[in-house]
């Protein structure tokens, strides 16, 4: 059995009622025995929370915060290392959630902070463009 990799989000700060404790974005490595190690991290992004995988090498990570630096850090992964590729700001504050479309062409993101939902076109390296179509919900109760 070979090693994997994956990649953990954590949050870098602390916002509102969340506590932080995290470094950033490990790439831990799982060992055929079982053991875990970490084989690299990237640091300096904001609350780099949920990771969507985009491509054999690449993924998406949320900014997830309550200012102007919300937004979407493009990560390449390549012989055990992360890199950072892009970041861009996205609508709205505190982005939580990214999917993709199943031919993997479009990208959707939602913030809970403010009811922002947006979608983008994606390109081999991740985000293409501008953020096309952004909508913004406002709830009126607790459900």
């Amino acid at each position: 059995m070979a090693d994997h990799l994956f990649a953990v989000g954590s949050f870098t700060e602390s916002y509102a009622t969340f506590r932080a404790a995290g470094e950033g974005i490990s790439l831990i490595r799982l060992h055929a025995d079982g053991r875990l190690d970490i084989a690299d991290r990237l640091e300096g992004l904001p609350n780099p929370s949920y990771l969507k995988p985009i491509g054999g090498d690449r993924l998406l990570a949320t900014l997830e915060v309550d200012d102007a630096r919300n937004g979407i850090a493009t990560i390449a992964v390549a012989d055990g290392r992360l890199r950072l590729v892009d970041r861009r700001p996205t609508p709205g504050r505190v982005l939580c959630h990214l999917d993709t479309d199943a031919g993997g062409r479009w990208l959707a993101g939602a913030c809970y902070g403010s009811g922002h939902v947006f979608a983008c076109a994606l390109g081999a390296d991740g985000l293409s463009g501008e953020m096309p179509s952004t909508v913004r919900h406002e709830g009126r109760s607790i459900h």
